[in-house]
């Protein structure tokens, strides 16, 4: 019996040994160990930081709010002050959220709240605003502000999220899994992230064009570009539309504030007249050859009339762009190899799409195919900028830029680099290189043309009382037709100052009188916006 007695101590013994041993194992085990602090932790989560989108100048483009978050831990005795509560935002399900027992958020009104168990953390949250400056080339997120949805906002969605940290709150649980009223929560609150995309516009030319479009334009774009890098400094579309009613701007069908007009397609008119000049200026016509208009023209039994209908009389080149005769440019065209007609087109960019940045290009338009301008009527709709041709703002900017840069067309780009810190910028590889599309020479007589078409025609609304410019007029017929009248988009391109540009500038109008009554005046208010002298008090 006392062998028996023995064997089962030791038994016993064998067996608490082991599992002394396999208690101390489990202590020393990290991964139990994480576990069992998740197990007696319960965390949530205050807020995260999205990365941001500056201009050239590394000026923050969208909006950063500070919000304040609090933090509740419920008790019997808090419950009545957190419901009635002027500070804090509680939702109607709040005694539904109470009676669970776990620490919980609410928006708060102040940064304060005194209010048993209730703390009051600051955090940085990303928002977009009604009035959003570039809003068609940013976007916009989601309602937590952590997700693209379109633009800029959905196109870097995982670089602005790169660095992204997390604001939270732990607080220590008991063995019933309820939170110990005497334990201090654990905060960590995520700095500032500075990191973001770099964007070529300038948020003061963007303020200037957006506030004269909003003035003069119902539906319309304009486009302000660098002409030897081709960086737009400003892009802007009209109607914008408000974010937080995304659903309102879907059901506009009238106005489709959604669209970026000036990433799209338009029938162009006049401002072709420039692609028409610098074909025939590159083919060896004397920009002193003489056409007659008395009004209209036919080409073919097809009849073409003049906005002036008795006619301009006896012009040479540089007068019929001054007063933008079409029957002039019509027989310049009808003088054209088609062929190297509409090689020049392609070269000042016309029928082919601008890419932006990845995965995003701009509508390419359309161009008259080769086969299409073996007919002379063809060819004479082209030469005045109408017939199929469409092109978008980006476009006509980006011909405007060859004219000014030496007879080299700069294509459009909008991504200079990222940063990390709001302060370096690591720039990206530009990948729209110029395309010679003529001699200097050509380039250079042509501009004289055109400032004279602005400083000394008279009745010019572009012309700027600060500076001086030169551009073009553009009055295109669609062929759409509403209550007997037909619509026509109205344009202007142009550059300033004259002597030395350093912009140019797209402006159209949809359902226009005319290109000069209702395109030019937004671009005088641009150029004079961006020129007139500081006034010093």
């Amino acid at each position: 019996m006392n062998r028996r007695s023995i064997i089962v101590f030791c038994s016993c013994l064998l067996l608490f040994s082991l599992l002394f041993l396999r208690i101390g194992s489990l202590t020393e085990d990290e991964e139990l160990s994480t576990v069992g602090m998740k197990q007696s932790s319960y965390s949530l989560t205050l807020g995260q930081t999205r990365g941001l989108i500056y201009d050239c100048n590394l000026q923050s483009l969208v909006n950063t709010s500070t919000q304040y978050v609090a933090t509740v831990l419920p008790t019997p005795q808090n419950m009545i002050e957190i419901k009635n509560n002027n500070v804090l935002v509680a939702p109607n399900n709040i005694d539904e959220i109470i009676q669970k027992g776990k620490p919980f958020l609410l928006e708060s009104n102040l940064p304060f709240v005194n209010v048993a168990n209730v703390n009051v953390y600051p955090v940085s949250k990303r928002y977009t605003p009604k009035n959003q400056l570039a809003q068609h080339i940013i976007g916009y997120t989601d309602s937590s502000g952590m997700k693209g949805v379109s633009g800029i906002e959905l196109a870097y969605n995982d670089l602005l999220n790169t660095n992204a940290q997390t604001s939270k709150i732990t607080y220590q649980l008991n063995a019933l899994g309820k939170p110990l009223l005497g334990a201090q929560p654990i905060i960590e609150l995520a700095p500032e992230n500075k990191s973001g995309v770099i964007l070529t516009i300038d948020k003061r030319i963007q303020a200037i064009c957006e506030l004269a479009g909003a003035r003069h334009l119902k539906k319309g774009a304009i486009v302000v570009m660098d002409p030897y890098n081709g960086d737009l400094k400003a892009v802007a579309s009209f109607p914008s539309y408000n974010p937080a009613s995304i659903a309102s701007a879907v059901k506009d069908k009238e106005n489709s504030p959604l669209l970026n007009r000036a990433f799209s397609a338009y029938n162009v008119g006049s401002t072709f007249k420039i692609t028409t000049t610098a074909a025939a200026l590159s083919s060896g016509i004397n920009p002193n050859t003489v056409f007659s208009c008395n009004g209209k023209i036919e080409v073919l039994d097809v009849p073409f009339k003049c906005h002036e209908v008795k006619g301009h009389g006896k012009l040479n080149l540089k007068s019929a762009l001054c007063v933008s005769c079409n029957p002039y440019f019509i027989q310049l065209g009808l003088r054209l190899d088609p062929s190297r007609f509409l090689n020049m087109a392609r070269d000042l960019s016309f029928g082919k799409p601008t890419q932006l940045y990845d995965n995003y290009k701009t509508a390419s338009g359309t161009l008259p195919t080769l086969g299409e301008l073996q007919s002379p009527a063809a060819i004479g709709n082209l030469s005045f900028g109408q017939g199929s041709l469409t092109a978008t703002p980006i476009q006509i900017a980006q011909m405007m830029s060859s004219v000014v840069n030496k007879g080299n067309t700069s294509f459009a780009n909008l991504i200079i680099g990222t940063t990390t810190n709001g302060k370096s910028i690591l720039y990206t590889k530009k990948e729209n290189y110029p395309i010679k599309a003529m001699t200097e020479q050509t380039a250079n007589l042509i501009k004289e043309d055109l400032i004279s078409a602005v400083m000394e025609t008279p009745n010019q609304n572009a012309k700027p009382s600060y500076t001086t410019a030169g551009g073009k007029t553009g009055t295109a017929q669609t062929g759409v037709k509403v209550d007997e009248n037909e619509l026509c988009q109205g344009w202007f391109a142009g550059f300033f100052p004259a002597d030395k540009p350093q912009y140019v500038v797209a402006v159209l109008c949809e359902n226009a009188r005319s290109g000069n009554q209702d395109a030019s005046p937004v671009f005088k208010e641009i150029a004079d916006a961006m020129t007139k002298p500081a006034t010093i008090n």
